[in-house]
């Protein structure tokens, strides 16, 4: 991971892990886009919501160059919007129907 990526993650720790919300698309998001296998993420399941997501933005720091990025759109593929603009201000958050989780999407969906 880039060494100015490391620092945003490290300097905004506190804030990415309060404004993160670990849900079933979050982990679902980190395996399929391999910033984490299921083994790594074990531990990380075993803690309470908010250690958790304190957890996860320590540990990604040592899982590779694509790491940041892979995160970034993991916390965009989960909703995690506010999370996502604390590491790249230019995010912007999709209309509702759009969102992952929105009830225009559910309804759509069924």
């Amino acid at each position: 991971m880039d060494r100015s990526d490391k620092e945003k993650l490290t300097r905004n720790l506190s804030v990415l892990a309060a404004k993160t919300t670990w849900n079933p698309s979050l982990e679902a998001a980190l395996l399929k886009h391999k910033v984490f296998s299921r083994t790594l993420l074990e531990p990380m399941l075993a803690k309470n919501e908010g250690d958790r997501s304190h957890q996860l933005f320590l540990d990604v720091q040592k899982r590779g160059p694509r790491a940041f990025a892979g995160l970034l759109r993991c916390l965009l593929e989960s909703g995690n919007y506010a999370a996502a603009r604390v590491l790249d201000p230019s995010v912007e958050e999709p209309p509702a129907r759009e969102r992952p989780n929105s009830l225009h999407s559910q309804a759509r969906n069924k």
